[in-house]
């Protein structure tokens, strides 16, 4: 059966039908970008994509939309102004998607250019102005017909839902399926009771918020301080050997600082820890290293004292050994905080065990309410209100209020969503041990596991 849509029912995106239209593309581009390659969205102004992939080669693809309603002269020219922009600031530009939410007529009427012909000509209008810069690059149409095609596959079936479905997935829907969650919570939440937890930190890291991102940053700041002294340190006149090492040991270090302050969590994709992680280990050894050398200089100062009389004199290097020491053990903390950073951000279930009465409900609920606030999407799903051994995913849509949605309907939506806020997104489960979960609790969740991590690949 053949899609059919009314593109001006897109869902909008802050305020904008445009705005959506663009997103959606976006998503649809990132779902086709090829294997291993990093995709980036653009903001405004957009140099002549919406978004890129950038190809192991290097190569790139470039994706730009116009949500327009017919294909005059006035829209052939913003189109040329985009390819000509692209063309000047992606110069390893290989193909170039044009995306709008029209198709091409091409009646070939007398005397008369059809849609489709003005599109052969601007394409070869494209690929001379790319030959003249030194590029090769293949324009390819994304129309109507193209994007129907691709929103009738399976795999979509989400992402459809959630931009033609005036139903659930916004900000108010949010607000509300939250409010629902925490009057179920009853007398377990207070929200004017408010305490700064050490597991919030890690429910920062799961989210990857910009907080959790601060955080890691941080550590930049201490091991910079550390580097000065130890630059204080230095006796004047070092032996040249030493003043090399030293310099050397600045460079690995500056790079560990310049890598951190770079650090930009993103919602999805791979996280930079683990590269960053091995520049300290680098840095590390090479502190190792002058420590052994400044030992052996300690050792023939220490034995010139001896035969001088003079045992308790201290040596001109006593203080820069104990600032490496000190620099050391800070790298070792930040890599070890970055080596958990990347084990909590990169998972995808988090499991919060405790005691009744310490305060996981309310931790839970504060999350997600600060969370929703900020735009973040989240579900709050509370175990009491699982009531039935029903399958789980029947009584998750139950609780959101959107019966019949299948479960690939709810995750490529509530995916679609997080798309477009830019952020994670996180489903919450308060109490699995309650409701059904008392009695069959490990059938119910085990299921439930199941299906999301099969949705999430």
């Amino acid at each position: 059966m053949t899609l059919v849509l009314d593109w001006n029912g897109i869902r909008p995106l802050n305020g904008s039908r445009a705005g959506g239209f663009e997103e959606l593309c976006t998503q649809l581009a990132r779902a086709e970008s090829p294997r291993n390659s990093c995709f980036e969205r653009k903001g405004t102004p957009d140099a002549g994509v919406e978004c890129y992939a950038v190809l192991i080669d290097g190569s790139e693809w470039g994706w730009q939309a116009k949500y327009i309603d017919s294909l005059g002269q006035q829209q052939w020219s913003q189109i040329d102004d985009s390819v000509r922009t692209a063309l000047d600031k992606h110069p390893r530009l290989v193909r170039y998607y044009v995306c709008a939410p029209i198709d091409r007529p091409d009646a070939r009427l007398p005397r008369q250019q059809s849609a489709m012909q003005r599109w052969v000509g601007h394409v070869e209008k494209w690929t001379r102005w790319a030959t003249d810069r030194g590029m090769t690059v293949q324009f390819i149409w994304w129309g109507s017909n193209e994007l129907l095609e691709r929103l009738s596959q399976p795999h979509h079936i989400g992402r459809l839902r959630f931009w033609f479905d005036v139903r659930g997935f916004d900000d108010a829907w949010f607000s509300a399926r939250l409010d629902e969650a925490l009057k179920a919570a009853g007398p377990r939440y207070t929200p004017e009771i408010h305490i700064d937890l050490p597991i919030a930190a890690e429910l920062d890291a799961f989210g990857r918020t910009e907080r959790f991102s601060d955080r890691v940053k941080a550590h930049a700041r201490d091991i910079r301080n550390k580097l000065r002294e130890v630059g204080y340190s230095v006796p004047k006149s070092p032996p040249s050997s030493l003043e090399a090492a030293i310099s050397t040991i600045s460079e690995k270090v500056n790079a560990v600082i310049v890598a951190l302050c770079a650090v930009v969590v993103q919602a999805t994709g791979e996280l930079p820890f683990k590269g960053i992680a091995s520049l300290v280990a680098e840095a590390e050894g090479c502190i190792s290293g002058v420590n052994d050398s400044l030992s052996e200089l300690q050792l023939e100062l220490e034995e010139g004292y001896s035969k001088a009389g003079d045992t308790r004199a201290p040596t001109p290097f006593d203080a820069l050994n104990y600032q490496l020491h000190s620099l050391i053990w800070q790298l070792q903390s930040t890599r070890k905080a970055l080596q958990h950073a990347d084990h909590v951000a990169g998972s995808t279930l988090m499991l919060l065990n405790g005691p009744a009465g310490t305060g996981k409900t309310h931790l839970l609920c504060d999350a997600a309410k600060e969370r929703v606030v900020a735009g973040r999407p989240t579900v709050l799903l509370m175990g009491q209100r699982f009531i039935s051994l029903e399958p789980p995913w029947i009584q998750v849509v139950q609780q959101l209020d959107l019966p019949g949605l299948s479960a690939e309907e709810f995750v490529g939506a509530l995916e679609s969503a997080a798309q477009a806020a830019g952020y994670r997104a996180l489903i919450l489960i308060e109490a699995i041990n309650e409701g059904s979960g008392r009695s069959s609790g490990r059938v119910i969740w085990h299921l439930f596991l199941h299906i999301l991590r099969g949705l999430l690949g």
